[in-house]
């Protein structure tokens, strides 16, 4: 029973639940979960200045860095989906989508020039040896 109460007392509240739980990949969930750290960031750096015990500062801090951390990553998810994504509209994204079509054809088309030239050289170069092993 004493163990009950250990633990029942250093239960984390529900902001430090909230800091661990994994993101949903919605952009308005990783919007919404990027606001509750900040949240969480002002709500423990208010408690941090209100403790006065070495221990209770200590731990302030840790959960401030875990915290962080947590921002950090959730930023990270956001911009790669942003990025994942695309940024503008549909008409935006579909004349990019076209661009990006038209690059990979005009690569194909110069990898082929490219290949086909060599070709050519390497042809001229053998014929070059042919006459030069047949004497003139």
């Amino acid at each position: 029973m004493g163990l009950a109460l250990l633990f029942a007392k250093s239960a984390p509240v529900s902001s430090e639940l909230a800091a661990l739980k994994p993101p949903c990949r919605g952009p308005q969930q990783l919007e919404q979960d990027l606001r509750d750290c900040m949240a969480d960031m002002r709500q423990n750096q208010l408690l941090f200045d209100m403790e006065t015990e070495p221990e209770l500062i200590d731990q302030r801090i840790y959960e401030y860095q875990a915290i962080q951390s947590r921002y950090r990553y959730l930023q990270r998810q956001a911009r790669a989906a942003a990025e994942q994504r695309g940024v503008g509209t549909r008409a935006q994204q579909a004349l990019q989508l076209q661009r990006e079509e038209r690059k990979q054809a005009r690569q194909a088309q110069s990898r082929r020039r490219d290949a086909a030239e060599a070709e050519r050289k390497f042809q001229l170069r053998r014929e070059k040896k042919k006459e030069k092993r047949r004497g003139h």
